[in-house]
């Protein structure tokens, strides 16, 4: 048995499939597309950042001494560790002045922890870089800072949560356009394959009101001023169809009449004479 689809179901399952296909690559790029510039943004904030780092620091460094603020230090150090950067502080000797891993090694830890999962979440291969930026103060060497933060780059909190947010809005406005885009074209298919189905019927009737000899095919009449000049085709060329086969059955009954009128006369008078010579 030939497996069949009915032109409307055919229509319906052509724009949907067209309409998610195309739904999933827009979403596909756009989500690549704003990855790559948020990733650009991310690292041009954390080139910032330790900039921002190393001009703290050196604001905490005093020329008289020739030393640096220690407790300053710690407290703008452990600032920065929950940013997401691990600093240490050294003299121009060389000398660590503080380290964040030896003030509090377990919170350095937490946070690195946090950050390596959060970018394996995100399938970005990477690892904690170390940075090195020297401390100048009127052109002399005043110590170093050391900024170990995950490279190439990494998400903060926030900018993770509002990644989630962004992909979020995308997947929920992709399936909102695609149920919108599946009424559309069940709506769509069922205008074009509607007057087909109306014309196929049309069509079966006459050739019913045919074989009956009823002769009415002029009640077949479909509508006929459709916008889609296809459409408006199909159904002139169906009822011209009708209105020929009605006056077809017209002509083939005057056809009859004057046929009997012309036959009646010299019938008449044959069965006349036939008649006398019986009568003798």
């Amino acid at each position: 048995m030939n497996f069949s689809i009915s032109l409307k179901n055919r229509l319906s399952l052509t724009y949907a499939l067209f309409t998610g296909v195309a739904l999933g690559l827009l979403a596909l790029v756009i989500n690549l597309f704003t990855g790559m510039i948020f990733n650009t943004l991310v690292k041009e904030n954390i080139r910032v950042k330790s900039g921002e780092i190393v001009s703290a620091i050196t604001n905490l460094y005093n020329p008289m001494t020739r030393s640096f603020n220690y407790a300053a230090v710690e407290a703008l150090g452990m600032y920065f560790v929950h940013e997401g950067y691990i600093v240490s502080v050294e003299n121009r000797l060389g000398e660590t002045v503080w380290d964040a891993r030896s003030c509090d090694m377990e919170q350095c830890k937490s946070v690195i922890g946090a950050i390596t999962s959060r970018m394996e979440q995100r399938s970005v291969n990477g690892g904690m870089k170390t940075e090195r930026r020297e401390i100048r103060y009127r052109g002399r060497i005043a110590g170093a800072v050391i900024i170990e933060s995950y490279g190439p780059f990494f998400y903060s909190e926030t900018e993770t949560k509002f990644l989630m947010s962004v992909n979020r809005i995308l997947l929920l406005s992709g399936a909102v356009l695609t149920l919108l885009s599946v009424a559309v074209s069940i709506a769509l298919s069922g205008a074009i394959a509607s007057p087909v189905n109306r014309a196929g019927e049309a069509a079966r009737k006459l050739a019913h009101i045919r074989a009956a000899g009823e002769g009415n095919e002029s009640a077949v009449m479909i509508r006929d001023n459709y916008r889609t000049r296809e459409l408006a085709e199909l159904s002139s060329s169906i009822n011209y169809l009708a209105s020929e086969l009605e006056e077809a059955e017209r002509r083939q009954k005057r056809l009859g009449a004057d046929i009997a009128h012309e036959l009646r006369t010299p019938l008449a008078c044959l069965q006349g004479t036939v008649e006398a010579m019986i009568d003798g």
